[in-house]
């Protein structure tokens, strides 16, 4: 066979990764949307910014900005957001603290939406994140509108 080959998907630290997220998964579902898993499993990457997200660093290293890592980092907030269906992947381009996550329990067909929720609700108030904007009705819809020049891609931020 000739020409260039598609490389295998790195599965073992996604793996790994909902093996921890398994006590948080509503049953029989996956933990992570379908589309974003195999984006997670085929490309590495540093953080990097697609108006409004900064996408947490998948490098299948250890570090603070690794999405592995991250996902249960803050010990008062990653609780609280998995309780909640709520998987951070990032946070806002602008800089601010509050999580962006997939609501997984709203997922729907393999697919959850993409929604801002308040670190400061979670952090001061009533222990409980809300929901401050949904970016993007699911994680495939948030991709089309990239792909079709709707939304602005930053630059790395390594």
């Amino acid at each position: 066979m000739s020409g260039r080959s598609v490389p295998p998907p790195r599965t073992r630290g996604v793996e790994e990764l909902e093996k921890r997220l398994l006590p948080y998964c509503e049953p029989r579902l996956h933990c992570l949307p379908r589309l974003y898993r195999s984006f997670i499993t085929r490309y590495r990457f540093v953080r990097f910014a697609i108006a409004p997200i900064l996408f947490f660093t998948n490098t299948g290293q250890h570090g603070f900005y690794e999405l592995a890592d991250r996902i249960f980092a803050d010990k008062c907030m990653s609780p609280v957001l998995l309780e909640q269906g709520l998987l951070q992947f990032g946070t806002p381009s602008t800089g601010s603290y509050d999580p962006i996550c997939f609501a997984t329990r709203r997922m729907i067909i393999g697919d959850a939406p993409i929604v801002q929720i308040d670190h400061e609700d979670i952090l001061s108030f009533n222990g409980e994140g809300s929901v401050v904007r949904e970016i993007a009705p699911s994680f495939r819809n948030f991709v089309e509108r990239v792909v079709a020049g709707e939304v602005k891609v930053g630059l790395s931020l390594a």
